[in-house]
């Protein structure tokens, strides 16, 4: 049994109702388009099917049948009903035939709240971006990767409405159901409107996305410099090291016991220290001007 809230012109109540008996209502309505408008997966898709008295919406956490003077609403879903309630009544003086008004309203209500979530996003991404440390780095892309998320589920609203704006069929279906048959421009326009809405978030989105991916490439440059001065530095050190290093290799071999005769010689230290000095200064020069190029 599905738990649902219906909502017409003068009330608003709920009731458990079976599939089957939902069918009833359309009958052409099948079991797997209540599966797909009624998907609880982690990963749902955004859908609006136009049935012959009927059309299915399920976009974010508002799923519902729309029919001609009435509207269920699947309550199940974490459904922000009061809210929805309160647009349709305000609206209720709309002179557009019920299902439609139904449509637009929550079209209305689905790009609000698409707008606002964008709206309170880019602030704070924006505030991370001004000032590039490692940590602020760490929650930009985790915001990139939130938004990515979200830039699919705008599309995905954006392409079901495109299709039904191509699809002259489904629009003349829902005209149809209207006991006014002067509405069909009415549909198009309603559905244009909102698209229009949803390129503009899509365009917002898209926006931050770039300023994203320029702070992170000048992030990576910033650190690319500073790995650059660490690598010079450490080779001039490891060429100083080697000069160093020859020159000990003197030391060391007159450092070893063994008789050379130079023991008892008063200029044997002084000849030996200033020959450690010079190989030291031309090994490392040599290495220097042969590796020029590294430290320019």
């Amino acid at each position: 049994m599905n738990k649902i809230t219906i909502i017409n012109d003068d009330k608003v109540y709920e009731k458990h109702i079976s599939d089957a008996d939902i069918m009833k209502m359309d009958s052409d309505i099948k079991i797997y388009d209540l599966n797909m408008i009624k998907n609880e997966s982690r990963y749902t898709i955004s859908t609006i099917l136009v049935r012959e008295n009927s059309i299915l919406l399920a976009i974010e956490n508002i799923k519902c049948i729309i029919f001609p003077d009435y509207v269920i609403f699947f309550t199940m879903f974490n459904l922000p009903i009061e809210k929805i309630k309160k647009l349709i009544f305000t609206n209720k003086n709309n002179v557009n035939p019920y299902e439609l008004k139904i449509l637009d309203c929550l079209l209305s209500y689905i790009t609000s709240f698409y707008s606002d979530k964008i709206n309170t996003m880019i602030p704070e991404i924006i505030n991370l971006i001004s000032i590039s440390t490692e940590h602020n780095i760490k929650e930009i892309v985790k915001r990139q990767n939130c938004l990515n998320k979200f830039k699919i589920k705008v599309n995905e609203l954006k392409d079901i409405l495109d299709e039904l704006i191509e699809n002259e069929e489904d629009q003349q279906t829902i005209n149809n159901h209207f006991k006014c048959q002067d509405n069909f421009k009415e549909i198009e326009i309603i559905l244009e409107t909102y698209e229009n809405y949803i390129q503009d978030i899509l365009n917002n989105i898209e926006g931050i996305l770039k300023e994203i991916e320029i702070n992170k490439n000048l992030f990576s440059i910033d650190l690319a410099i500073n790995r650059n001065v660490f690598a010079k530095m450490n080779a001039k050190i490891s060429i100083i090291s080697l000069g160093i290093s020859s020159g000990t290799f003197i030391s060391s071999i007159f450092g070893m016991n063994l008789k050379n005769n130079y023991e008892n010689s008063n200029l044997a230290f002084i000849l030996i220290i200033i020959l450690i000095i010079l190989i030291s200064l031309i090994t490392t020069f040599l290495y220097y001007i042969k590796n020029k190029t590294v430290f320019n």
